[in-house]
């Protein structure tokens, strides 16, 4: 690992090349003047300050501040409640010695809680790829609460103390720079600006404010900070999810301190931004435009947010009518979208979600919601809903299961735009949940590190998608003409068929792979849900000249036991649900990998947020090559806990259009292609009543 003393000198160069666009710590005569002196409560201050007796100003203006008892906040903080807290000694001890942990990846100043805001220990790291997200976050403050929850509960000065240093330090050593900085190693990305405004600064101030530790000095430097922020939150925003954190921070602000002059506006501003960002961001069919199952929970975080500071703040007049509304369909997305396992799917960059605990948060501005009253009682209460599968048509995610059960077998098929921000190149892409075991997955892009597995992990081959000529899929990103990155215009919609006895859908993309739009890729699947449950995944690749191609079908499953056949490669994890996989199209070739990388490939690895962030997975790939219209057909079979797969043969005819499953219990399923799209298939299970699907076209 690179030596504290050069990574500092590393932060010290950019700091020095960015003097001219830092300001210092504001002047007393810029502070008073942001204050609205014309309050009575200020009268004091206004005759102290008027007088040109600052001191007397400041101590007027502080004792103003620890002993007012308007706006409320979440608890008082002038009456510390040991019994409203739940200390947690450890994590507090760890923090005064100088203990930190961001992006999960710990590191101990030498100087105990004297931090450098700067540092990055993942630059010029032997031991973890550069990652500006560890100096990014670390400028939010996070462990703040843990502080001020100790102090309140164990009554130790220490808390107040390292969190007085803490505080001080960065208001003095992190000035508010003059034009805005999103850049590596900036303390004032707006982001970061906005989650402290709502987060740890306000947490903070409300519970230290008792605290003898938290002097008239440090009290007066604080408020400037927090009045500093409010200026550059309303000056300097983006769009987004980081809008729904930048305007919580500032309504924060202005609701937290209405003595500010620019309160009122800024509490204006914020809702008024926000509730119009809501407005046009979230989907008619509940999902946010950016297209992430993790981001999608941000922004509606933050959007309920600002109104829960306005309803305790008393500032609900400054929140446009409807405000809240607009959230309702947000959350019941969630439950349409919902895995077995109570999970949302990753999709794009994404992390686990607990559907349950968004629709409780819910719950109380929509109490008649049957839907969220269903979720949030972790599906104990009410009936499920009255479908199993979904199309939902303005994200163009399509969730296909067969109940919604804990143990139902789910499949998500992404047949969506790319997004308007951490987007992956995956359309097309499916993640199967087998018997509620989470088995063809998609890792959600990890950690947002400067590494090759963070790029494999956004990028085609880590998806159950095809490559062409080993090529990953190339949409273009978002423009202004096309805000969600939907790329070729001529990309017909999606299908989508459903009943009680199959589901089906169908998507294409028609984008380049590589540098170039080689061909067209259409993907049906056929989801049969009476007698055996399985999919039939059919993938059509149509070149775009008459030049013989490669196509591969990666399929990415989180095991790394499996057993190969001349059939199928079938998961063998003892004591859990697995699947077989088998390529039907005979002559198909199968490679199998797990963990394996090479100077210009990674296969079979899963990417995630959390230790060991690379783990051993298992990536199937079929492959045909050659000219004209090719298909790879798949045949997906879940197996419940101890089960055999019992396929005893597959025989295709016609072609290559028809194909016979059959099973060793005498069962089985006969599969026919229809020329332009639509599968067919007869499903005669051992002692059950034939079942007949047509799918995507007419019997």
């Amino acid at each position: 690992m690179m030596s504290t003393i050069s990574a500092h000198s590393a932060w010290l160069v950019v700091a020095l090349c960015l003097l001219p666009y830092v300001l210092c710590v504001m002047p007393d005569a810029q502070f008073f003047s942001g204050l609205n002196l014309d309050l009575p409560q200020l009268a004091k201050v206004k005759t102290y300050y008027n007088a040109n007796n600052i001191p007397a100003a400041k101590d007027a203006l502080v004792t103003y501040y620890k002993t007012r008892t308007t706006p409320k906040w979440y608890f008082d903080p002038l009456h510390p409640n040991k019994s409203a807290v739940t200390p947690d000694k450890k994590g507090a001890d760890s923090l005064v010695m100088g203990n930190v942990e961001n992006v999960n990846i710990p590191y101990k100043f030498p100087n105990g809680s004297d931090y450098d805001w700067f540092f990055n220990p993942t630059y010029k790291s032997d031991k973890y790829p550069y990652d500006p997200e560890w100096q990014w976050q670390f400028n939010r403050m996070d462990p703040w609460p843990v502080l001020g929850a100790a102090w309140w509960g164990l009554s130790n000065d220490s808390y107040a103390e390292t969190w007085v240093k803490q505080m001080t330090s960065w208001v003095v050593g992190c000035p508010r720079p003059a034009q805005v900085n999103q850049s590596d190693w900036s303390a004032w990305r707006t982001i970061e600006a906005g989650i402290r405004m709502g987060g740890s600064w306000p947490d903070a101030w409300n519970r230290f404010l008792s605290s003898d530790a938290f002097s008239p000095d440090a009290v007066i430097l604080m408020l400037k900070g927090f009045m500093d922020h409010g200026d550059y939150l309303q000056t300097f925003h983006t769009s987004g999810n980081w809008l729904t954190m930048e305007m919580n921070g500032l309504f924060t602000v202005g609701a937290l301190f209405p003595e500010f002059s620019h309160a009122p506006s800024w509490r204006k501003f914020a809702a008024t931004q926000l509730f119009e960002e809501t407005r046009a961001d979230f989907l008619p069919d509940g999902m946010w435009y950016e297209l992430t199952t993790g981001y999608d929970q941000v922004s509606i975080g933050n959007t309920l947010a600002l109104w829960q500071v306005a309803s305790v703040t008393n500032c609900t007049g400054d929140v446009p009518e409807g405000y809240v509304g607009i959230l309702q369909n947000a959350y019941r997305y969630n439950v349409k979208l919902m895995c077995p396992n109570g999970q949302l799917p990753y999709v794009n960059d994404a992390w686990p979600v607990n559907v349950a605990g968004q629709c409780q948060q819910g719950l109380p501005y929509f109490p008649d919601d049957e839907l969220l009253q269903w979720c949030a009682s972790n599906r104990q209460k009410g009936a499920p809903p009255p479908f199993e599968s979904i199309w939902l048509n303005s994200s163009n995610y399509i969730a296909l299961r067969t109940g919604w059960g804990l143990e139902d077998t789910y499949m998500l098929f992404d047949v969506a735009p790319l997004g308007a921000r951490h987007f992956h190149q995956d359309k097309l892409n499916v993640i199967v949940d087998v018997f509620g075991r989470r088995l063809l997955y998609d890792s959600g892009g990890g950690p947002y590190e400067q590494s090759r597995y963070r790029d494999f992990a956004v990028d085609t081959p880590s998806h159950n998608t095809v490559l062409v000529d080993h090529q990953p899929q190339r949409r273009a990103g978002p423009t202004d003409a096309d805000p969600m990155g939907s790329g070729n215009p001529k990309t017909p919609r999606p299908t989508f068929q459903t009943s009680s006895e199959f589901d089906y859908a169908s998507g294409v993309y028609m984008d380049p792979y590589g540098t170039q739009a080689i061909a067209t890729h259409k993907r049906e699947v056929l989801f049969i849900k009476e007698n055996i449950v399985s999919f039939v995944i059919v993938d059509t690749l149509t070149p775009n000249d008459s030049k013989p191609h490669v196509y591969q079908a990666l399929w990415n499953l989180l095991t790394t036991e499996y057993a190969k056949t001349n059939l199928s490669v079938v998961t063998n994890d003892t004591g859990l649900p697995n699947m077989a996989v088998y390529p039907m199209v005979p002559g198909t070739g199968v490679q199998t990998y797990v963990a394996f990388e090479n100077a210009s490939s990674l296969y079979g690895w899963d990417v995630d947020r959390n230790p060991p962030f690379y783990i051993h997975a298992l990536e199937i790939v079929h492959e045909r090559s050659g000219a004209g219209e090719m298909q790879l057909v798949t045949f997906l079979l879940p197996l419940q806990k101890n089960q055999k797969a019992g396929v005893k043969s597959i025989v295709a005819s016609n072609e290559n259009q028809d194909y016979t499953i059959d099973f060793e219990d005498g069962s089985s399923i006969h599969v026919m292609l229809v020329p332009g799209g639509g599968i067919k298939a007869v499903v005669s299970k051992a002692g059950q009543v034939e079942v007949v699907m047509a799918a995507g076209v007419d019997i």
